[in-house]
């Protein structure tokens, strides 16, 4: 249908290939025939994102784009003959821009193949998720050397779903370099964000968290997730309060003190799929060695209200 109908111009033009995501909007009407939704779907491309003209461009072309797919959407989707579009996000969602140059670079290979780092400050299983630069589509692989030979490796089978596939024909695979037919991933696979990536080299008293963190730009489209740049994010909080309380550079602090903070609070380091070592060297799992009641019934009470939205 989409295909005929930018033939014919009722869809003006194409603004990316496929939907990234529609979702209820937590506390707003569903399930009710005139639910409340959210849908991510207006893209720019051939963006810099330092330039205010540019950025200016982009604004207006994203709400430019709202308006156009909104009224398409009420002509065209079942289900949405009496929709009409509410607001638009008050600030452009930039994927991509400037990064640091951190003690260590994050790459396609961590992602990849999972690697592990004694210093991780937070784990995703987000795999690779670049948005086109210039044409609509994503890319869901990384060209990586595996077996003495370039390929194009996925870190979980949402890569098989990429919009933009590899080079002169050839197929995308995982870290075995398995295609698709006999591909197989592990259980629970996730990879490390080394607290190094949140160093910059030359500049003391400074900690960059999120999406600008020290890496390539393929373990960037992975790491650059919200939950993950939170996760950064209070790893960073953390790691500064141990640093004032100290009265040294973040550089310098004991990282394995601020892993014990972390997971005191109720941070996933993975400790539930490994160990993490305390200050003696012994390897303790989460409820043996960071008991924290106060933490736990907050989480209960913020799973609660989750249970609200989700009506699980």
């Amino acid at each position: 249908m989409i295909r005929e109908d930018l033939a014919s111009s009722l869809l003006p033009y194409e603004s990316d290939n496929h939907l990234n995501w529609i979702t209820h909007i937590p506390g707003r009407p569903q399930n009710c025939g005139m639910d409340e939704v959210s849908i991510c779907f207006a893209h720019s491309r051939n963006c810099f994102p330092l330039d205010n003209k540019d950025l200016t461009r982009m604004y207006f072309e994203g709400r430019d784009q709202a308006t156009m797919l909104a009224e398409y959407i009420k002509k065209r989707v079942p289900g949405f003959e009496n929709s009409f579009l509410t607001t638009t996000a008050s600030l452009l969602g930039v994927r991509e821009s400037r990064r640091i140059v951190g003690e260590y670079r994050l790459t396609a290979e961590d992602i990849a193949f999972c690697r592990k780092h004694d210093d991780v400050i937070a784990i995703s299983n987000h795999g690779y998720d670049i948005h086109n630069f210039v044409e609509t589509g994503n890319i869901k692989w990384a060209p990586i050397m595996l077996n003495g030979e370039v390929q194009y490796v996925i870190s979980n089978s949402g890569g098989f779903g990429t919009t933009t596939p590899p080079p002169d024909g050839k197929p995308v695979v995982n870290a075995k370099g398995q295609t698709a037919e006999y591909a197989e991933f592990e259980p629970n696979r996730c990879y490390d964000i080394p607290y190094r990536c949140l160093v910059p080299v030359r500049v003391e008293n400074l900690l960059v968290a999120g999406r600008n963190l020290s890496s390539d730009v393929y373990a960037q489209s992975g790491a650059r997730l919200i939950l993950c740049c939170l996760s950064m994010g209070e790893a960073a909080g953390a790691a500064v309060c141990v640093s004032i309380a100290q009265d040294i550079s973040p550089r310098k602090i004991d990282v394995t003190a601020l892993q014990k903070e972390l997971i005191g609070t109720g941070c996933n380091l993975g400790q539930a799929m490994r160990h993490i070592k305390d200050f003696s060297g012994v390897s303790l799992g989460y409820e043996e060695a960071y008991p924290n009641p106060e933490h736990r019934s907050h989480a209960v009470t913020i799973q609660n209200r989750s249970n609200e939205f989700t009506r699980k």
